[in-house]
């Protein structure tokens, strides 16, 4: 049931992250309609909030700074499907404040925390997908061939323990 290039990684990607983030990727994919980048950062920081507050699906308020406009709004999807904080239940809010870091606010429980992909990783990113947008254009099917294969060396390589740094927000 699974496209061949999650066939290739598949036992190795959740013998090293787990089937719960193995699931999240999966599903945010599906929804999202293409194997992104930032949907798939999402879903591993959505994972990563979830383990920190120790909660399941539906259990955090969330607040993201990625905007509406795609690439970085993709990161959004990632956050819902992996959470359950979605638009329809209300429990996901996409501030008008923009950062170019994937970034959002995590709240249960009278906790809150602020989650960021590590500066160097986002700079990392963001140069493999100029290079991408150089070389071939948004238009060329190579270009999206090309973001498939980074987003799933991304999945694969990428540990929601080491790309994120976290921090203790005050709770108004």
């Amino acid at each position: 049931l699974y496209k061949n290039e999650y066939v290739d990684i598949m036992d190795a990607t959740i013998k090293k992250f787990g089937l719960t983030e193995w699931k999240a990727i999966c599903m945010t994919n599906e929804i999202h309609g293409h194997t992104g980048i930032y949907s798939i950062i999402g879903a591993k920081m959505g994972v990563r909030a979830m383990e920190y507050f120790n909660v399941g699906v539906n259990n955090l308020t969330v607040t993201t700074f990625a905007g509406h406009k795609p690439p970085l709004s993709c990161f959004n999807d990632g956050i819902q499907i992996s959470t359950g904080a979605t638009i329809g239940q209300g429990l996901i809010t996409i501030s008008d404040s923009i950062v170019v870091i994937p970034t959002a606010i995590f709240e249960t429980n009278d906790l809150k925390v602020e989650i960021a992909l590590k500066p160097e990783i986002a700079v990392q990113m963001q140069k493999e997908i100029k290079y991408g947008v150089q070389t071939w254009g948004l238009q060329d099917e190579r270009y999206w061939l090309y973001i498939e294969e980074l987003a799933i060396r991304y999945w694969s390589e990428f540990s929601r323990h080491e790309i994120f740094n976290i921090s203790m927000l005050s709770v108004n």
